[in-house]
């Protein structure tokens, strides 16, 4: 019988989304001048998913008035989200799941 486990197989592996390579090294470091490879990765922003059947159902429990303007304030008045800046949080992107059913 051989061999079957290598070094590789029981080594550290790189966080998800880095190019197997140096593990101390990422991609951005190694290739500084390619800009387009999360190059923004520190600058990101970042939007909660909300999807409209979600939004419907906080409208149906009464968590949201349907006949005032729905913001991010609102939301958050909530207490079902909470943004947080410090971790790139900026807002809410919409998502269509749910938008056949209503």
């Amino acid at each position: 019988m051989g061999h079957t486990q290598g070094a590789l197989e029981r080594a550290a592996k790189p966080p998800l989304g880095w190019i197997w390579g140096d593990f101390f090294r990422p991609w951005q470091r190694m290739y500084p001048g390619e800009k387009l490879f999360n190059a923004d990765i520190n600058t990101r922003r970042e939007y909660i998913p909300l999807s409209l059947v979600e939004l419907a159902r906080l409208i149906d429990l009464g968590w949201i008035n349907p006949r005032l303007p729905i913001d991010v304030s609102t939301l958050c008045a909530t207490q079902k989200f909470q943004i947080n800046p410090k971790i790139r949080q900026y807002g809410f992107d919409l998502t269509e799941e749910g938008a056949d059913l209503i």
